[in-house]
């Protein structure tokens, strides 16, 4: 046998030269021939498939298995790859030490931390209280209280605190206390935002600190506010109160001394304290 390309030839038996009728088609034998010549001619596309360039992976490969059953296989391209469901940018957030006031950002995932600055641990897990425990808390997440949780005599560090049972010691809050319930407290208070519910009646022992101070049930204590006290309607102050202005709608009572200071006036050590220590 010849190759398929061949237009002549000899016989082995005789050595008589003679021509081959049937030639290989011509645009193979121009391919073959152009490629001995060293010159490479482009190789047309196949039926069906759009010309123009193509990705870098095929798109679907169709086929039949050893059981003649059908076979498809897609690929996508790897440059292009679709963004996975549910892949967002991380939030951060701020976390101030406890010890030494400094801050810097964690991922907001994080339930701990070392602080740069100082290497004080630093818990940020929330808690909630359901149980009477006298055990301290000391946490930058946020703490609530539930109607049958009480904490006795112990003091707590938290970013927001929200009371429906009771709490008898100390408050320092990074961020809001916002009081739903009855009750006494016997530490002091310092906080952003101080917030008492309507129908609402507390006995603050110790002053309380506060940016803003909003008031809508009863309460008796010392207020100072870096900013303003607000008064609802149904709101109550017995004591005292100290604030850049005060605010009170009408039907809300105040008995006690008042002292309002203008923003640009200087204010005493006792007026402008530090509102959450560490």
């Amino acid at each position: 046998m010849e190759p398929a390309s061949g237009f002549s030839t000899y016989c082995r038996s005789c050595g008589e030269y003679f021509k081959i009728e049937k030639a290989a088609p011509a645009g193979r034998l121009s391919g073959l021939m152009s490629r001995a010549r060293g010159k490479q001619q482009p190789v047309p596309a196949p039926q069906g498939v759009a010309s123009g360039k193509g990705p870098a992976m095929p798109l679907q490969i169709s086929g039949f298995s050893e059981q003649d059953a059908p076979m498809v296989g897609r690929a996508a391209l790897l440059s292009n790859a679709p963004p996975q469901a549910g892949a967002t940018k991380e939030t951060r957030r701020v976390v101030v030490c406890f010890e030494c006031n400094a801050s810097h950002k964690v991922a907001g995932a994080s339930t701990s931390t070392i602080c740069p600055s100082c290497s004080t641990y630093l818990d940020l897990r929330d808690i909630e209280i359901k149980d009477r425990t006298n055990q301290r808390i000391k946490t930058r997440g946020n703490v609530v209280v539930q109607k049958k949780g009480a904490l006795l005599g112990t003091s707590v560090h938290c970013g927001d605190l929200t009371v429906h049972g009771s709490v008898a010691g100390s408050i320092y809050a990074a961020g809001e206390v916002h009081l739903k319930t009855d009750g006494k407290i016997i530490g002091e208070i310092r906080c952003q935002r101080f917030i008492l519910d309507r129908k609402c009646e507390v006995h603050c022992l110790q002053p309380v600190h506060a940016e803003v101070v909003e008031i809508h049930g009863h309460v008796t204590g010392h207020f100072h506010a870096t900013r303003c006290i607000i008064l609802s309607r149904h709101a109550s102050l017995t004591g005292s109160a100290k604030a850049h202005s005060i605010s009170m709608e009408p039907g809300a009572r105040l008995n006690g001394q008042v002292q309002v200071r203008p923003p640009g006036r200087p204010e005493d050590p006792e007026f402008s304290a530090a509102l959450v220590p560490g």
